[in-house]
């Protein structure tokens, strides 16, 4: 039997899931880092499958995403004439289509990356805290506080 729940935000309020040492969180930010660098490669290679199967050179492909782009916004484009020479195939819209997915996914993916490599850098494993009640300096293992966004991305 299921149950129906009208306010999920407010469920386990009490539970302090999203507080995480720093060995939990740069665990996690290694794993990232490598399923990025995964992703990514495998980005490119596909981009370079891409270009083998329809013989594409550097020249060839940015002269057909600089169409793709040009007329990306029009509700109909035409493909058929992409100033090709002999020999040189037609390339479906449907391909560059795919290919400028991919650059931009790359692209996304290599901010994240930049991203967690600054926080796995700069992530401290030790803080100093003043202590409230005799006024001296200690030093305390570090604990973040982590929004459930940054639970999710990092599988947490």
């Amino acid at each position: 039997m299921g149950h129906r729940i009208n306010y999920i935000e407010d469920m386990f309020s009490g539970v302090r899931y999203n507080v995480k040492s720093t060995e939990d969180i740069r665990g996690a930010l290694d794993s990232k880092v490598t399923e990025l660098r995964d992703r990514i490669k495998d980005r490119r290679r596909r981009l370079e499958e891409l270009r083998q199967t329809y013989n594409l050179t550097h020249e060839r492909l940015a002269q057909l995403m600089a169409l793709y782009e040009r007329e990306g916004n029009s509700n109909f484009s035409n493909y058929n004439n992409q100033g090709q020479q002999d020999g040189e195939s037609l390339v479906p819209a449907g391909v560059l289509a795919n290919i400028s997915s991919e650059y931009s996914m790359i692209d996304s993916e290599q901010e994240q990356l930049q991203k967690v490599e600054l926080v796995l850098r700069n992530i401290q494993d030790e803080v100093p805290y003043l202590n409230p009640k005799t006024g001296e300096h200690h030093i305390r293992k570090s604990i973040h506080k982590l929004s459930d966004d940054e639970l999710m991305y990092l599988n947490f």
